[in-house]
């Protein structure tokens, strides 16, 4: 028992500040990361977007302080261990999904769309006073480079008009694509939707698709993974999408906010598939290159559950 008792005293040694100079620098990055979420908050909240992404940093400058905190006054030993492993199970599991879904959005992330199309469809953004919003005119631009290399694509301008616009998003997207020399009769608009499925569904209605029709969802580098994903929800057209750019200093909070809107479509379709390779080989064959690569093997469990995705993967 001498020995037990000494073992936890060293434990407990290696736990305080003096002892153990990994956990307190460890501290020292539950405390910068706690007020970096703090700061950002406050950057993106100043943005005036009209969303409440503000609030996912707030509630991550809390959980890094409650880390500190835990760690700072050595409460880990007081918790029971169901509750410890539950905790850590769950921030596991929280992590695994976050990684996963990043590495899905930046199998899009670059993307320049198929040449040839016979639409594109902008998604709507904030309209400004002004005219459109950084993120929008981001949009609009890569939209009007598209349509400039290829003459003879129509391009569908989506958005409806929020309580802090003075115009809808539609509307808004045809006045700057005019004043950037775009023929009138090459732009149709969207004015009714309030979403990003909203304004690809209603896009769609307004034209005949088929399966051989190649259609480009133009939309910044972080949403061009779901817009493709939900665009391929309803047509059976040929869909690709083309990355406009987002500035770097927003790219965090788009990037964690995408993630929930990932998240929200995958559980209000049901389509928990969606991982399969299947989703996967709809952006660039990603997946079937990497299983040739792991010469199939750790894939070999995905074949078996989503078969007809290995299939797609190959064509």
């Amino acid at each position: 028992m001498s020995e037990i008792n000494r073992l936890k005293e060293i434990v407990e040694t290696l736990r305080s500040e003096n002892g153990c100079p990994v956990m307190h620098k460890l501290r020292r990055v539950y405390a910068l990361l706690a007020i970096l979420s703090l700061v950002y908050s406050v950057a993106v909240f100043m943005v005036g977007s009209g969303t409440f992404s503000f609030i996912i940093w707030i509630f991550a400058a809390i959980f890094w302080g409650f880390l500190y905190l835990m760690d700072k006054k050595s409460l880990w030993p007081k918790i029971p261990k169901a509750i410890k492993y539950a905790f850590r199970s769950i921030v596991a599991i929280c992590l695994t999904i976050f990684v996963i879904c990043q590495g899905c959005i930046l199998t899009q992330f670059f993307s320049k769309g198929e040449s040839g199309a016979e639409y594109i469809i902008v998604l709507g953004a904030q309209m400004r006073d002004w005219g459109p919003s950084v993120v929008y005119k981001a949009r609009l631009d890569s939209a009007i480079e598209y349509l400039n290399n290829n003459p003879d694509t129509k391009v569908i301008v989506t958005g409806g008009q929020g309580a802090n616009e003075s115009i809808s998003e539609g509307e808004g997207g045809q006045e700057y694509l005019l004043s950037q020399g775009i023929n009138k009769d090459r732009i149709l608009v969207e004015k009714d939707s309030v979403d990003t499925d909203e304004n690809i569904s209603n896009a769609l209605k307004l034209i005949d698709t088929d399966n051989d029709m190649k259609i480009c969802i133009v939309t910044n580098n972080f949403h061009v993974f779901r817009g493709v994903m939900i665009a391929k929800r309803y047509t059976n057209a040929k869909i690709s999408g083309i990355a406009a750019f987002t500035q770097y200093q927003y790219l965090p909070n788009n990037m964690v906010r995408e993630t929930f809107g990932i998240l929200k479509d995958i559980i209000a379709t049901k389509n928990y598939g969606w991982i399969s390779l299947n989703s996967l080989s709809l952006y660039n064959n990603w997946a079937y290159r990497l299983g040739k690569w792991l010469k199939i093997g750790p894939v070999e469990v995905f074949v078996k559950m989503f078969p007809q995705g290995f299939l797609d993967a190959q064509k």
